[in-house]
């Protein structure tokens, strides 16, 4: 009875530190090793150590709530992306002069941030400049208030700056940012699943991959079929994808499509060898 007790007050308490410790680092989007589930397998430690589990015991527990810690801030962050994309975009539509509902229902048309920029008058680089310097003057108010420290201010004009030169001339430009969210949470778990099927750890991959060969080569030294390996990488993304289908987040369409590209990525890149 005790040592049940001892380990739900443990794992209690690991969740509570790992998703603060997390959230704060961003940790959370990196391969297992260095995420979630190193996190709580160093807050297990002290049970391995002290018999009240066992090794694989703490593994076990590591891996079943290193997966819903990371599922639960990877929402908690995209939300708060979506929040942050949402102001980005009322402040373009200012910028534009147009109601925040017309610029949804243009872009959604397949218009690009640059066209409208054209169409009124000015350039994408122009509205990249202008919104910038609008959020700046935004900003300043609040670093001179004590709300805001400078260097968080700094961090994020560089931060929409960035985004907006990645998105001014593609389609659906908020939404991509979104798409590359997943595609990048995805890639970073595909390395820990890739790295699980071969039988390895992800620093152990990472040091493979810079002695110069491909995850395939790496794989297939471990006798682990290119077929096997594609399927593992994708699997994480492709969860990804189901679950924002079934918040209504994505169509069903939209998410073949985009499983149908990360696939396609993932068959090239395993081939390619790292710097070459």
């Amino acid at each position: 009875m005790w040592g049940a007790i001892k380990v739900g007050a443990a794992v209690l308490g690991t969740v509570a530190l790992t998703m603060g410790g997390l959230a704060v680092t961003g940790a959370a989007a990196q391969p297992d090793e260095e995420g979630p589930v190193g996190a709580v397998m160093r807050e297990l430690q002290p049970l391995v150590e002290d018999g009240t589990l066992s090794e694989a015991q703490a593994e076990a527990v590591a891996d079943r709530l290193g997966r819903w810690i990371r599922i639960r801030l990877f929402r908690e962050g995209t939300e708060e992306l979506r929040r942050h994309l949402t102001r980005l975009a009322a402040e373009v539509a200012e910028i534009l002069a147009i109601p925040p509902s017309e610029l949804a229902a243009q872009l959604e048309d397949g218009a690009t941030l640059a066209e409208l920029a054209e169409a009124g008058g000015s350039s994408g680089g122009r509205l990249i400049s202008d919104v910038v310097d609008h959020l700046s003057a935004h900003l300043a108010v609040a670093v001179t208030s004590g709300r805001l420290e400078q260097s968080a201010a700094d961090r994020m004009l560089a931060s929409v700056e960035e985004t907006l030169v990645s998105i001014v001339d593609v389609e659906h430009p908020f939404r991509r940012v979104i798409d590359q969210r997943r595609e990048r949470a995805a890639r970073l778990e595909g390395l820990a699943a890739a790295a699980e099927v071969m039988g390895m750890s992800v620093g152990d991959v990472r040091a493979e991959l810079a002695e110069g060969i491909s995850l395939a080569e790496v794989a297939e030294g471990r006798g682990v079929e290119a077929d096997r390996l594609i399927e593992a990488i994708l699997t994480p993304f492709r969860e990804h994808l189901e679950r924002a289908v079934a918040r209504g987040r994505l169509t069903e369409e939209r998410a073949a499509e985009l499983l149908s590209g990360a696939a396609e990525r993932v068959t090239e890149a395993i081939e390619r060898v790292p710097g070459g």
